[in-house]
């Protein structure tokens, strides 16, 4: 097992991906602390399937606009875990997507820029000191394709993983001079248990054509790149963005 006894942080666990992250990283033997918004059935549940073969992961409710949660949190993961090898941020605040920039209120776009960009800052500042104190500190941060290409009333959603860009790359330049690698990982479309969340089925495989791959990546897919880029069998790529797409730009 790659990751046997190392101790990772997963923010967002219960969504497709974060979902898909956990079971991986558990399968290579790593303790995991597990945060949702809320400590409901899909993280317990989550976290039950992952003790029928693992140890029993650390539980945690983390709101991503509330900074004191987020301190908290990681706290909590540390002080139950006895420390923090790992963090991958898969957590995101979707948001509403409205289709004009005039249409959106102060209320909406401060909120959703706090959840995915200040928030996942607060996040890395908190495990930081931990991680330092690793023997093989790993941070990804999970973006999206959105933050090049952008897409009508994406605006918000682009802004706060581009400036996450900015955020990894001097990450990997500053907790680099303690050995910590800093990368993030850039999906495109991703489908779960074969399903896209937005994307009529029978479009798919249309799409899956246009790929150079022939598919479309699944969250297995992504994990598993997620995965290795936490474990020590990663020794030298940090500060990279690294793309999940099936081969398109």
């Amino acid at each position: 097992f790659c990751l046997d006894g190392k101790k990772v942080l997963v923010a967002g666990a219960t969504g497709g991906l974060g979902r898909a992250v956990a079971l991986g990283l558990a399968a290579e033997g790593a303790h995991l602390a597990l945060t949702s918004r809320h400590l409901g059935p899909d993280l317990l549940t989550l976290a039950e399937e992952i003790n029928l073969s693992g140890p029993q992961p650390v539980s945690v409710a983390m709101d991503l606009e509330d900074l004191t949660s987020v301190r908290a949190a990681v706290e909590q993961a540390s002080n139950e875990l006895g420390g923090l090898d790992g963090l991958v941020s898969c957590a995101v605040r979707w948001g509403r997507w409205r289709d004009r920039i005039e249409e959106a209120p102060d209320m909406e776009w401060q909120p959703h820029l706090r959840a995915n960009l200040e928030g996942v800052f607060t996040l890395v500042q908190a495990a930081a000191p931990h991680l330092r104190q690793s023997d093989a500190g790993r941070v990804v941060l999970v973006s999206s394709t959105l933050a090049g290409k952008g897409m009508v009333g994406s605006w918000v959603y682009a802004t706060a993983k581009a400036g996450g860009h900015g955020l990894a790359r001097g990450l990997a330049w500053d907790l680099g001079r303690d050995s910590v690698l800093v990368n993030t990982v850039m999906p495109g479309l991703i489908l779960v248990e074969g399903e896209h969340r937005i994307i009529p089925p029978d479009e798919l495989p249309a799409l899956a054509t246009q790929q150079p791959a022939g598919r479309l990546p699944d969250a297995d897919d992504v994990a598993d790149v997620i995965v290795y880029l936490v474990s020590p069998r990663n020794r030298v790529i940090t500060g990279e963005i690294v793309q999940v797409t099936g081969g398109t730009p």
